[in-house]
């Protein structure tokens, strides 16, 4: 894993290696830091940081993207409010990312933060979707922006998050916030 200081020794089960500790030498990806609560945790400043909850969702953050971030789990009885018609919550995750002491709703430009969420099997061959809640929708009482279609304002990324061969769904943008994988109702 990266160097990290540890924030709260009953919560992180942080270990140091570097980059040439990993398997192999060709391997850069970075190595995820575990995350077993919403604890902020200091972001490397030149490498990606990748945090991980214990069923696989993560949140990758390019360098310079934030000082630190929060990472935390989500249920469907602790999201804003309830899903648009048509939903079926899958996994969920809010994402905070933090500079100068403050939350940003967007990374500075240049910067990325991608989310990927492990698609659970029961889940196979269904048509998934991923949901990002935008609290300023609504004269600011929020609202779920699909982001297969649409990307929040002043918000970059790639329409229609995409699954990757290891069975994951990932997006990637300049916003951090509350992330929702969904199966949609056949």
């Amino acid at each position: 894993m990266l160097p990290i200081a540890l924030v709260a020794p009953a919560i992180w089960f942080l270990t140091s290696c570097s980059f040439a500790k990993r398997a192999s030498a060709r391997d850069t990806s970075p190595a995820p830091i575990p995350v077993t609560g919403p604890d902020v945790v200091p972001l490397h400043t030149d490498a990606v940081t990748l945090l991980e909850l214990p069923d696989g969702r993560q949140a990758a953050f390019s360098p310079g993207s934030a000082e630190a971030a929060v990472l935390s789990s989500e249920t469907e009885t602790t999201l804003p409010t309830t899903l648009p018609n048509g939903n079926i919550f899958v996994s969920g995750m809010t994402i905070n990312a933090i500079a100068s002491g403050a939350g940003l709703t967007t990374l500075p430009a240049g910067a990325t933060l991608t989310v990927a969420f492990t698609i659970p099997p029961e889940y196979t061959g269904r048509t998934l979707g991923l949901l990002f809640w935008d609290s300023t929708l609504d004269e600011n009482l929020g609202g779920w922006i699909d982001l297969r279609t649409t990307l929040p304002p002043g918000g970059q990324g790639a329409i229609a998050p995409t699954v990757t061969p290891d069975r994951r769904l990932t997006f990637s943008g300049n916003f951090p916030g509350t992330f929702v994988l969904v199966a949609l109702r056949s």
